[in-house]
């Protein structure tokens, strides 16, 4: 991490946080959630990427986002830390739920069938 200002230090977390590595920084940004999709795409961290090692991390049973390392966000940063993180994320198309099973058929079993084939007489087959 840099040790510049409290936007730097935000740019850095919000990347490692979702990539799981430390990225270089640019020299001078505000962190905007458009900056940071840009930079990382220019630093290889495509949307499309991302949305991928988001996948690999849940299928991995990794965490993600990616916990920050302590000390690298200044105290009384952790708000203004989260909602760019949350910001980011949308802008990259990578919040929300993702499906963690795919549903399955469903068999019926022995007991199932009878209750299903015990219908009354004036349903037609009797």
């Amino acid at each position: 991490m840099t040790d510049g200002a409290t936007g730097d230090r935000l740019f850095g977390a919000v990347a490692f946080a979702l990539v799981g590595v430390e990225v270089a920084e640019p020299p001078a940004s505000e962190p905007t959630p458009e900056a940071i999709v840009e930079w990382l795409a220019l630093q290889g961290w495509s949307t499309g990427r991302l949305a991928a090692h988001r996948l690999d991390c849940r299928d991995g049973g990794v965490p993600w986002p990616h916990p920050v390392p302590l000390g690298w966000l200044p105290a009384g940063s952790a708000a203004r830390f989260h909602s760019l993180l949350v910001a980011v994320q949308d802008a990259a198309g990578v919040r929300g739920l993702i499906a963690t099973t795919t549903p399955a058929e469903r068999h019926i079993g022995p007991a199932e069938r009878r209750l299903l084939d015990d219908v009354p007489p004036h349903h037609g087959n009797g």
